[in-house]
């Protein structure tokens, strides 16, 4: 079916019904993103914590976090694309991680999804990857990404 890949300044505007958090494993993020996840969902992000300090998080092993809401976003996908948040990120790592995530995706049936983009592969890399993994899918699904090129400072 159809991927469309739509760019957003603010994706809890948006109310994708899965949010992707990309982590390493060994410290709780505290960029822009991770500090948005915090005030949107303070639950997730409390697990979240959680999982980063009993060291349960491992390279391209995403986790779903069911988020207990009425409306709009439902899940929260943990996925940690590196060790050590001062290690590359390799495309390999990102490409195993995302297989994994698709058959999340699968079993949630989901139609719309936000997620920051993040360092590591080449520009543009992420987005093609994601339209082609999620092409088979046998329904449509939209896609929203903030681009790493936008100034989210002010917003955190």
């Amino acid at each position: 079916m159809t991927v469309i890949v739509e760019e957003t300044p603010n994706l809890f505007d948006q109310f994708p019904e899965m949010i992707l958090h990309p982590v390493n494993c060994v410290s709780v993020g505290r960029d822009t993103f991770s500090k948005q996840i915090r005030r949107a969902f303070p639950n997730y992000f409390n697990y979240y914590q959680r999982q980063v300090l009993r060291k349960h998080l491992f390279i391209s092993r995403p986790e779903a976090v069911d988020l207990d809401t009425l409306f709009g976003t439902g899940t929260c996908v943990i996925l940690p694309i590196q060790g050590h948040w001062r290690e590359g990120v390799l495309p390999d790592s990102v490409k195993n991680a995302l297989k994994k995530w698709k058959e999340i995706v699968l079993s949630h049936k989901t139609t719309s999804i936000g997620m920051p983009e993040f360092d590591g592969p080449p520009v543009g890399w992420l987005r093609q990857h994601i339209v082609t993994l999620l092409s088979d899918l046998p329904w449509d699904v939209k896609v929203f990404i903030v681009p790493k090129t936008l100034d989210l400072k002010a917003e955190a």
